[in-house]
């Protein structure tokens, strides 16, 4: 079903807020910064219509950033997770997120279509009606999870800017294990030939 357009109006439109220091997570790919704000229409929350502003997407949990960059079901290359790497972010003050996970945003229009749909047209309409709303961002489920469960933060933002402090790792051993756990998602072992070679 299509979402409808977002009314002119959404004062009182539910909000969630993010204390300071509280961690939000997003995997990337190795050697690039996890400050990333996408404006191109590629992320579902995009924001198109403005030139200086984009948007960064995290999740509440660091499984939810995982699914939602690896979502096949066929078996991950291990190449594929030594490619990437986990930020945990944080930010020194309050963070006011539009919430499409309450279901009093029913009565703006909002329909689970939001978290899911294909067409991202629609759901840019409304982060860019958010964002005009006064918003900091946008709590949404992660379409990948079939238990919706897992929710994601779509932060809007300056397209260079950096917000906010981050600590990054590996992708250790523990969520790759939570990810095959919970969601089937398997990777593979890695063979004789993609063992680090050493210096010779």
């Amino acid at each position: 079903m299509p979402l409808s357009q977002p009314p002119a109006d959404l004062d009182g439109f539910p909000s969630h807020v993010v204390p300071p220091f509280s961690s939000l997570f997003r995997v990337h790919r190795r050697g690039r910064s996890p400050w990333w704000y996408s404006r191109d229409g590629s992320g579902r929350f995009d924001l198109t219509f403005d030139g200086h502003r984009g948007t960064c997407y995290f999740a509440e949990e660091e499984l939810g950033s995982f699914v939602e960059v690896f979502r096949d079901t066929v078996p991950i290359a291990p190449m594929a997770i030594q490619e990437r790497r986990m930020s945990e972010c944080s930010f020194s003050s309050e963070l006011t997120l539009a919430d499409c996970t309450s279901r009093l945003a029913r009565g703006f229009g909002i329909t689970a279509a939001v978290h899911a749909t294909a067409d991202y047209s629609q759901s840019q309409a409304w982060a860019w009606a958010l964002a005009l709303a006064g918003f900091d961002g946008i709590r949404y489920f992660v379409s990948h999870d079939p238990a919706q469960d897992l929710r994601g933060v779509a932060l809007f933002g300056m397209i260079d800017g950096v917000p906010g402090r981050s600590e990054t790792r590996d992708l250790d051993s523990q969520i790759l294990a939570s990810a095959e756990r919970q969601f089937g998602l398997r990777v593979l072992p890695i063979t004789a030939e993609e063992l680090p070679r050493p210096h010779e």
